[in-house]
């Protein structure tokens, strides 16, 4: 086994140029399939993260037929299976710091607002039940959002004015979230809002009405969120007098319906995957084919003196293989490179999957056994005096 490694780089490198970009080739479709299978993850990772904070049972109203009000809301938090339940107020508005101006996203929420959106908080406190009760002017504003007007992260106990309804009025910071957008705001930037948030009842007094954008409940995992939801807009249809007047949402299906989604084009990436490496595959088929054809004196001299077919099957196919191995080694070390830089610089969150180092190896190693086995076969059937009268 030695020896036919040995043999194999000694006779692969003695082209040295065009070995160099067969391994280059390899390299490039195996740190592909990495990235790509990273990527992937990554995706459907984030997509479950966002909808783990209601979990499986969250269930959604909306308005439809009539506006939500806060009544709405304590109805919804009296029926039984409810386990908590937001009230969410959106709106878009401009912050400033008496120097500079930011568009931004503003959110209505409550205590519980780690239950409906991505609310981590990272320096400062959260809203209290006091400062929805007393509808007190304190804001949270996401990381970008600090960075944007006062240069740093931490901007807990500064001043800020927002705009709601047509007048600037005086917040103070109370604390700074992670930036709701995660992924997409590390690589657009400003592309992409910036979000800031404040009682919801304090919203609703600035905007002098009683309407919520959207109330989210989470269902107590003894009761189906289908039956819970049913029952919910039943008695608000009673309330209001109106049928269909709010609409509701399971958030079990969206998931599944959003994994679905990310399950395909996991599978559209795992073509490209795969297409790259059949053209990696392609690349060494054509070498080793020019390679038998360069050899096949020398492959009539050692027919000659006693070598097998096995022995010169054996022979061609590790060229092959070792030609796999250096390209996946390579290639692996450089999508691991990538993932790292683009966690630094980027901050991605991406994980290292040794599954996707695995199957992207594996695949380099599959594809260029099979398409390297033709070229064997064809060395290892060559007739010796044929071959030695060759020029």
């Amino acid at each position: 086994m030695f020896d036919l490694f040995k043999l194999s780089f000694k006779s692969i490198f003695a082209k040295k140029f065009r070995t160099i970009l067969t391994i280059l080739g390899v390299c490039i479709g195996v740190a592909s399939v990495i990235l790509i299978n990273t990527i992937s993850d990554m995706g459907i990772k984030k997509v479950n993260g966002e909808l783990d904070s209601l979990g499986l049972n969250g269930i959604t109203f909306s308005a439809k037929g009539a506006n939500i009000t806060n009544e709405d809301l304590k109805t919804v938090t009296k029926q039984k299976g409810v386990k908590s339940v937001a009230p969410i107020l959106t709106n878009k508005a401009e912050i400033s710091n008496g120097f500079k101006t930011q568009n931004i996203i503003l959110w209505g929420i409550d205590s519980n607002a780690k239950q409906v959106i991505s609310v981590d908080i990272l320096y400062g406190k959260a809203f209290s039940e006091y400062d929805i009760s007393s509808k007190n002017n304190i804001c949270l504003i996401d990381k970008s959002t600090s960075k944007k007007l006062f240069g740093r992260e931490n901007s807990v106990g500064k001043n800020i004015s927002i705009l709601i309804n047509g007048t600037f009025k005086n917040f103070k910071i109370g604390g700074i979230a992670k930036s709701d957008s995660g992924i997409l705001q590390s690589i657009m930037g400003t592309a992409l809002p910036c979000f800031c948030y404040i009682p919801y009842t304090t919203m609703q007094l600035e905007l002098s009405t009683n309407t919520l954008y959207q109330i989210a409940a989470k269902i107590d995992n003894n009761y189906s969120p289908n039956f819970v939801a049913k029952e919910i807009k039943k008695i608000i249809d009673n309330e209001k007098g109106i049928k269909d007047s709010v609409s509701s949402g399971n958030l079990a299906t969206s998931r599944m319906a959003l994994t679905n989604l990310l399950n395909t084009v996991s599978a559209v990436f795992a073509v490209v995957g795969i297409i790259s490496l059949l053209v990696c595959a392609l690349g060494i088929l054509t070498v080793m084919l020019v390679s038998v054809n360069e050899r096949t004196r020398e492959i009539g001299i050692k027919k000659a003196v006693g070598a097998s077919f096995f022995n010169i099957l054996a022979e061609f196919l590790f060229e092959a293989l070792t030609i796999c191995l250096i390209g996946s080694i390579i290639g692996s070390v450089l999508g691991v490179a990538i993932i790292f830089l683009g966690n630094e610089l980027l901050n991605l969150g991406a994980m290292l999957s040794f599954k996707n180092i695995i199957i992207a190896m594996s695949g380099a190693f599959l594809t260029g056994g099979i398409f390297g086995i033709y070229p064997a076969v064809k060395a290892a059937k060559m007739n010796p005096c044929e071959a030695l009268r060759y020029e």
